[in-house]
Protein backbone atom coordinates (compact mmCIF):
# COMPACT_ATOMS: atom_id res chain seq x y z
CA UNK A 1 0.00 0.00 0.00
CA UNK A 2 1.38 3.51 -0.86
CA UNK A 3 2.15 5.74 1.64
CA UNK A 4 2.08 9.68 1.45
CA UNK A 5 2.62 12.88 3.96
CA UNK A 6 -0.28 13.80 5.32
CA UNK A 7 0.31 17.43 4.49
CA UNK A 8 0.03 15.93 0.51
CA UNK A 9 -3.68 15.13 1.48
CA UNK A 10 -5.24 17.71 4.06
CA UNK A 11 -4.28 21.35 5.10
CA UNK A 12 -5.07 22.17 8.27
CA UNK A 13 -6.87 25.50 8.40
CA UNK A 14 -6.86 27.60 11.75
CA UNK A 15 -10.84 28.38 13.49
CA UNK A 16 -11.88 31.80 14.13
CA UNK A 17 -12.35 33.30 17.88
CA UNK A 18 -15.45 33.64 18.90
CA UNK A 19 -15.92 34.80 21.97
CA UNK A 20 -19.04 33.59 24.27
CA UNK A 21 -20.09 36.91 24.56
CA UNK A 22 -20.12 37.16 20.64
CA UNK A 23 -22.52 33.87 20.65
CA UNK A 24 -26.01 34.02 19.73
CA UNK A 25 -27.63 30.72 20.24
CA UNK A 26 -28.79 28.77 17.45
CA UNK A 27 -28.83 25.54 15.18
CA UNK A 28 -24.82 25.58 14.79
CA UNK A 29 -22.57 23.44 16.78
CA UNK A 30 -19.48 25.99 18.17
CA UNK A 31 -16.04 23.54 18.41
CA UNK A 32 -13.44 24.01 20.92
CA UNK A 33 -10.27 21.73 20.96
CA UNK A 34 -11.62 18.99 23.50
CA UNK A 35 -15.13 19.04 21.48
CA UNK A 36 -18.19 21.09 21.24
CA UNK A 37 -19.03 24.03 23.84
CA UNK A 38 -21.67 26.07 22.66
CA UNK A 39 -23.76 26.72 19.41
CA UNK A 40 -24.32 29.72 17.54
CA UNK A 41 -26.64 31.78 14.93
CA UNK A 42 -24.03 31.23 11.93
CA UNK A 43 -21.53 28.86 10.97
CA UNK A 44 -18.08 29.61 9.59
CA UNK A 45 -17.58 26.19 7.70
CA UNK A 46 -20.04 23.81 5.63
CA UNK A 47 -20.48 20.51 7.19
CA UNK A 48 -19.81 17.89 7.44
CA UNK A 49 -16.34 18.49 8.41
CA UNK A 50 -13.50 17.32 10.98
CA UNK A 51 -11.83 19.69 13.77
CA UNK A 52 -8.93 19.28 15.22
CA UNK A 53 -7.82 20.58 19.10
CA UNK A 54 -4.69 22.45 18.29
CA UNK A 55 -4.22 24.32 22.00
CA UNK A 56 -5.26 23.05 25.11
CA UNK A 57 -6.66 18.98 24.33
CA UNK A 58 -4.07 19.21 21.43
CA UNK A 59 -4.58 16.52 18.75
CA UNK A 60 -8.31 15.59 19.42
CA UNK A 61 -10.13 14.91 16.33
CA UNK A 62 -13.85 15.54 16.34
CA UNK A 63 -16.50 14.81 13.67
CA UNK A 64 -19.14 17.30 12.95
CA UNK A 65 -22.18 16.09 10.76
CA UNK A 66 -23.02 19.82 9.79
CA UNK A 67 -22.17 23.11 9.41
CA UNK A 68 -19.87 24.63 11.93
CA UNK A 69 -18.03 26.66 13.90
CA UNK A 70 -14.13 25.73 15.35
CA UNK A 71 -12.83 28.49 17.32
CA UNK A 72 -9.40 29.84 17.48
CA UNK A 73 -7.85 27.06 19.13
CA UNK A 74 -8.58 24.58 16.79
CA UNK A 75 -7.99 23.24 13.21
CA UNK A 76 -10.93 22.31 10.74
CA UNK A 77 -9.27 20.02 8.16
CA UNK A 78 -9.55 20.71 3.90
CA UNK A 79 -8.88 18.22 1.77
CA UNK A 80 -6.49 18.94 -0.66
CA UNK A 81 -8.59 16.73 -3.65
CA UNK A 82 -12.32 16.90 -2.91
CA UNK A 83 -12.73 13.36 -4.10
CA UNK A 84 -11.03 11.56 -1.31
CA UNK A 85 -13.57 10.81 1.28
CA UNK A 86 -13.57 12.92 4.39
CA UNK A 87 -15.02 10.41 6.38
CA UNK A 88 -12.20 7.65 5.87
CA UNK A 89 -9.33 10.61 6.94
CA UNK A 90 -11.48 11.23 10.01
CA UNK A 91 -10.66 7.76 10.98
CA UNK A 92 -7.07 8.01 9.75
CA UNK A 93 -6.46 11.27 11.67
CA UNK A 94 -7.73 8.88 14.52
CA UNK A 95 -5.03 6.98 14.44
CA UNK A 96 -2.44 9.16 14.05
CA UNK A 97 -1.57 9.97 17.87
CA UNK A 98 -1.61 13.83 16.87
CA UNK A 99 -2.34 14.30 20.83
CA UNK A 100 1.55 13.34 21.08
CA UNK A 101 2.76 15.96 19.30
CA UNK A 102 2.83 18.97 22.00
CA UNK A 103 5.38 21.42 20.20
CA UNK A 104 4.16 24.05 23.27
CA UNK A 105 5.80 23.01 27.15
CA UNK A 106 4.01 25.88 29.02
CA UNK A 107 0.14 25.72 26.45
CA UNK A 108 0.21 22.45 25.08
CA UNK A 109 0.10 23.33 21.41
CA UNK A 110 0.03 21.08 18.27
CA UNK A 111 2.14 22.46 15.60
CA UNK A 112 0.72 21.49 12.09
CA UNK A 113 4.06 21.48 10.21
CA UNK A 114 4.64 18.59 12.75
CA UNK A 115 1.44 16.52 11.83
CA UNK A 116 2.00 17.65 8.24
CA UNK A 117 5.16 15.07 7.98
CA UNK A 118 3.16 12.23 9.89
CA UNK A 119 2.89 9.17 7.10
CA UNK A 120 -0.62 7.81 6.10
CA UNK A 121 -1.98 5.35 3.60
CA UNK A 122 -3.45 6.40 0.47
CA UNK A 123 -5.81 3.74 -0.65
CA UNK A 124 -8.72 4.30 -4.10
CA UNK A 125 -11.63 6.22 -3.60
CA UNK A 126 -13.75 3.05 -3.61
CA UNK A 127 -11.22 1.61 -0.71
CA UNK A 128 -11.71 5.16 1.19
CA UNK A 129 -15.52 4.89 1.04
CA UNK A 130 -16.24 1.20 1.81
CA UNK A 131 -14.04 1.66 5.10
CA UNK A 132 -15.56 4.87 6.10
CA UNK A 133 -19.19 3.00 5.31
CA UNK A 134 -18.12 0.12 7.97
CA UNK A 135 -16.78 2.32 10.50
CA UNK A 136 -19.47 5.21 10.10
CA UNK A 137 -21.70 2.12 10.46
CA UNK A 138 -19.96 1.21 13.99
CA UNK A 139 -20.04 4.45 15.27
CA UNK A 140 -23.87 5.19 14.53
CA UNK A 141 -24.43 2.00 16.22
CA UNK A 142 -22.26 2.96 19.09
CA UNK A 143 -23.77 6.64 19.52
CA UNK A 144 -27.77 4.47 19.53
CA UNK A 145 -26.83 2.53 22.26
CA UNK A 146 -25.29 5.68 24.33
CA UNK A 147 -28.30 7.43 23.72
CA UNK A 148 -30.27 3.99 25.30
CA UNK A 149 -28.09 3.76 28.09
CA UNK A 150 -28.63 7.59 28.45
CA UNK A 151 -32.34 6.58 28.65
CA UNK A 152 -31.96 3.98 30.96
CA UNK A 153 -29.89 5.65 33.71
CA UNK A 154 -33.04 8.25 33.29
CA UNK A 155 -35.57 5.62 33.87
CA UNK A 156 -33.24 4.20 36.57
CA UNK A 157 -33.24 7.87 38.62
CA UNK A 158 -36.66 8.66 38.03
CA UNK A 159 -37.91 4.92 39.89
CA UNK A 160 -35.42 5.45 42.64
CA UNK A 161 -36.51 9.14 43.56
CA UNK A 162 -40.05 7.50 43.60
CA UNK A 163 -39.47 4.48 45.49
CA UNK A 164 -36.56 6.14 48.09
CA UNK A 165 -36.87 9.91 47.85
CA UNK A 166 -40.60 11.12 47.07
CA UNK A 167 -42.12 7.88 48.44
CA UNK A 168 -44.50 8.93 51.59
CA UNK A 169 -43.39 6.44 53.46
CA UNK A 170 -39.83 7.62 53.70
CA UNK A 171 -40.49 9.55 57.12
CA UNK A 172 -41.61 6.23 59.03
CA UNK A 173 -38.33 4.43 57.89
CA UNK A 174 -35.40 3.36 60.02
CA UNK A 175 -32.43 5.51 60.12
CA UNK A 176 -29.06 4.21 59.39
CA UNK A 177 -25.72 5.07 57.68
CA UNK A 178 -23.99 4.55 54.27
CA UNK A 179 -21.60 1.94 55.92
CA UNK A 180 -24.61 -0.09 56.74
CA UNK A 181 -25.52 -1.09 53.42
CA UNK A 182 -21.92 -0.51 51.07
CA UNK A 183 -18.40 -1.39 52.12
CA UNK A 184 -16.07 0.55 50.11
CA UNK A 185 -13.00 -1.07 49.20
CA UNK A 186 -10.16 1.00 47.81
CA UNK A 187 -7.98 0.11 44.77
CA UNK A 188 -4.05 -0.79 44.64
CA UNK A 189 -1.10 1.46 44.81
CA UNK A 190 0.30 -0.60 41.35
CA UNK A 191 3.77 0.70 40.45
CA UNK A 192 4.75 1.34 36.83
CA UNK A 193 7.39 -1.12 36.58
CA UNK A 194 5.20 -3.59 37.02
CA UNK A 195 3.45 -2.36 33.75
CA UNK A 196 3.24 -4.20 29.98
CA UNK A 197 2.25 -2.50 27.54
CA UNK A 198 1.10 -5.98 26.05
CA UNK A 199 -0.87 -7.31 29.38
CA UNK A 200 -3.91 -8.91 29.87
CA UNK A 201 -4.95 -6.32 32.43
CA UNK A 202 -6.54 -3.08 32.24
CA UNK A 203 -5.60 -0.95 34.93
CA UNK A 204 -8.73 1.56 35.65
CA UNK A 205 -7.92 4.54 37.40
CA UNK A 206 -9.73 7.81 37.74
CA UNK A 207 -9.92 8.66 34.12
CA UNK A 208 -11.83 5.34 33.58
CA UNK A 209 -14.71 6.68 35.45
CA UNK A 210 -17.06 8.78 34.16
CA UNK A 211 -20.26 9.99 36.18
CA UNK A 212 -22.10 7.03 34.56
CA UNK A 213 -19.68 5.86 32.35
CA UNK A 214 -17.11 3.90 32.03
CA UNK A 215 -13.96 3.99 29.72
CA UNK A 216 -12.68 0.51 28.84
CA UNK A 217 -9.45 1.90 27.31
CA UNK A 218 -7.42 1.86 29.66
CA UNK A 219 -3.80 3.52 29.62
CA UNK A 220 -1.58 0.83 31.20
CA UNK A 221 -1.84 -3.07 31.49
CA UNK A 222 -0.68 -5.92 33.84
CA UNK A 223 0.36 -9.36 33.12
CA UNK A 224 0.54 -12.21 35.45
CA UNK A 225 2.09 -12.87 38.18
CA UNK A 226 0.37 -9.96 39.82
CA UNK A 227 2.66 -7.94 42.36
CA UNK A 228 2.54 -9.72 45.72
CA UNK A 229 -0.39 -8.61 47.78
CA UNK A 230 -2.35 -7.35 45.71
CA UNK A 231 -5.84 -8.25 47.35
CA UNK A 232 -8.16 -9.69 45.46
CA UNK A 233 -11.38 -7.58 46.03
CA UNK A 234 -8.76 -5.45 42.88
CA UNK A 235 -10.27 -7.53 40.19
CA UNK A 236 -13.05 -5.85 38.38
CA UNK A 237 -15.94 -7.62 36.42
CA UNK A 238 -19.29 -6.44 34.63
CA UNK A 239 -21.45 -4.69 36.95
CA UNK A 240 -18.81 -3.67 39.44
CA UNK A 241 -19.69 -0.16 40.82
CA UNK A 242 -16.72 2.33 41.31
CA UNK A 243 -16.40 5.39 42.57
CA UNK A 244 -13.72 8.21 42.03
CA UNK A 245 -12.06 9.13 45.00
CA UNK A 246 -9.36 12.36 44.06
CA UNK A 247 -10.40 14.62 40.95
CA UNK A 248 -13.91 14.95 40.30
CA UNK A 249 -14.56 13.49 43.68
CA UNK A 250 -18.20 11.25 43.81
CA UNK A 251 -18.34 10.25 39.97
CA UNK A 252 -19.81 6.57 40.02
CA UNK A 253 -20.13 3.91 36.68
CA UNK A 254 -20.50 0.40 36.43
CA UNK A 255 -17.58 -1.47 35.08
CA UNK A 256 -18.31 -2.52 31.37
CA UNK A 257 -16.50 -6.38 30.70
CA UNK A 258 -13.73 -8.21 32.24
CA UNK A 259 -9.88 -8.06 32.89
CA UNK A 260 -9.52 -5.30 34.55
CA UNK A 261 -7.73 -4.07 38.09
CA UNK A 262 -8.61 -1.53 40.35
CA UNK A 263 -6.01 1.72 40.89
CA UNK A 264 -5.49 3.58 43.80
CA UNK A 265 -7.74 6.46 43.89
CA UNK A 266 -10.62 4.83 42.95
CA UNK A 267 -12.85 2.29 44.90
CA UNK A 268 -15.16 -0.51 44.41
CA UNK A 269 -18.68 -0.43 46.24
CA UNK A 270 -19.79 -4.05 47.34
CA UNK A 271 -23.32 -4.44 48.97
CA UNK A 272 -25.53 -7.09 49.88
CA UNK A 273 -28.33 -5.48 48.84
CA UNK A 274 -29.21 -4.68 45.38
CA UNK A 275 -26.34 -3.31 43.26
CA UNK A 276 -28.78 -1.06 41.39
CA UNK A 277 -29.83 0.10 44.68
CA UNK A 278 -26.19 1.28 45.41
CA UNK A 279 -25.94 2.92 42.16
CA UNK A 280 -28.41 4.71 42.13
CA UNK A 281 -27.93 5.93 45.17
CA UNK A 282 -24.33 7.38 44.88
CA UNK A 283 -25.95 8.87 41.76
CA UNK A 284 -28.65 10.39 43.75
CA UNK A 285 -28.50 13.83 44.17
CA UNK A 286 -28.66 13.91 47.83
CA UNK A 287 -25.41 11.98 47.68
CA UNK A 288 -23.30 14.02 45.17
CA UNK A 289 -24.13 17.46 47.84
CA UNK A 290 -22.73 15.78 50.60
Amino acid sequence: MKKVLLGDIIELAYGKSLPQRSRIPGRFPVFGSNGQVDTHNKSLVGGPGIIIGRKGSVGEVIWSKQNFWPIDTTYYVKLKNPDNDLRYWYYVLKTLGLNKLNSHSAIPGLNRDIAYIKLVPLRSMLEQKKIADILGSLDEKIELNRRMNETFEQLGQALFRHYFVDNSEVDSWESGEVSDVVRIYSGFAFKSKDFDIGGRYGLVTIKNVQDGSFIKDCADHLSEPLPDKTPEHVHLKSGDIILSLTGNVGRVCAVVGHDYLLNQRVAKLVSDESQAYVYFLFRSKTMKDR
